[in-house]
């Protein structure tokens, strides 16, 4: 895998996204990790591989925090809010991050969103 493409694969929490393509977001959606990623720690980032289909996505410090979350119970609301209370901020002011980091890991197949 060449820079480019692990730059490309990298999981970002962006501020200027919507949270998913259609601009919705879905704060009662309940993502789930799924079962056949494996995952790597990597200093500051997380290293989850999929071996069906032989990819690997680095995740930033930010984003490995909202997969380790995704545990099929807590919603996207309450994964923001815990978050938050970490951080010391609202979780309202992170829900847009939250949902676009869900849906971005959802697109590569590594969490069910339900």
């Amino acid at each position: 895998m060449t820079g480019d493409d692990a730059e490309r694969r990298r999981v970002r929490v962006m501020d200027d996204q919507p949270a998913f393509k259609d601009g919705t977001r879905q704060p009662t959606a309940r993502p789930a990790r799924r079962d056949h990623v494996r995952e790597y720690r990597l200093g500051d980032e997380l290293l989850l591989y999929v071996p069906q289909g032989e990819t690997a996505h680095a995740l930033n410090a930010s984003a490995a925090s909202i997969w380790e979350l995704c545990d099929g119970i807590r919603t996207v609301d309450d994964i923001s809010r815990e978050l938050g209370q970490f951080l010391g901020c609202p979780g309202e002011a992170l829900l847009a991050n939250v949902s676009l980091a869900v849906a971005q890991l959802a697109e590569l197949g590594l969490v069910d969103a339900r």
